[in-house]
């Protein structure tokens, strides 16, 4: 076979003309990009529920749930802070440390202020938010199967010394049941934690 027949033919000149598509340009399969994938939108989105709440908790006269809509008003604001930060900061710290500061105000109002009917909630809202901070910030250097029963039972502590010591109060029931209930979880957590240790082991 001559070298002439084994040379493949020579392309045509398309005049710069490209069979696929441009660099950079989408796929016929390829979703095209919309508003719901910029990563602004979730914050946005949170920030403009945020103001609706917050108008009518402090500014609608007419509305009955005051409370629910500046509790919301507090949750989404900062909800829309921590998904706004989140997009440029990768820190495990960052979801522990809101829900640290969320928890700190929810315990302030629950104990430290004068009595209102919303102390209740703030006392126990306050003790589980800040042991979910708690748990994801140990979390990050400590990963053992033990550790969310041990928080657990922390929080049955605490709630119990609310429940028992100082002054006989409405709330102190709720604060009591609040105990039980958190020692029957840390049992059963526990009881589940060994049984994935000895699945570990034997695995």
């Amino acid at each position: 076979m001559s070298d002439q027949e084994r040379t493949p033919p020579a392309e045509p000149d398309r005049g710069g003309v490209q069979d696929g598509p441009p660099d950079g340009a989408a796929g016929e399969g390829e979703p095209a990009s919309s508003p719901f994938d910029h990563p602004y939108f979730l914050p946005a989105l949170l920030f403009v529920f945020a103001a609706w709440f917050g108008y009518d908790g402090w500014y609608n006269e007419e509305i009955e749930a005051v409370m629910f809509n500046r509790y919301g008003f507090v949750v989404l604001l900062m909800a829309g802070v921590y998904t706004s930060l989140d997009t440029f900061v990768r820190n495990p710290f960052l979801l522990p440390g809101f829900l640290a500061a969320g928890g700190g105000i929810l315990v302030y109002f629950g104990w430290f202020t004068d009595p209102n009917e919303q102390r209740l909630f703030d006392q126990i809202a306050g003790v589980a938010v800040l042991s979910s901070a708690l748990y994801l910030a140990v979390q990050v250097y400590v990963q053992s199967l033990f550790l969310l029963p041990a928080l657990v039972f922390a929080g049955a502590g605490v709630l119990a010394w609310f429940g028992w010591s100082g002054e006989e109060s409405e709330t102190d029931v709720f604060l009591r049941g609040g105990c039980y209930v958190l020692l029957a979880l840390g049992v059963a957590l526990t009881v589940r934690a060994f049984r994935g240790r000895r699945v570990r082991e034997e695995g």
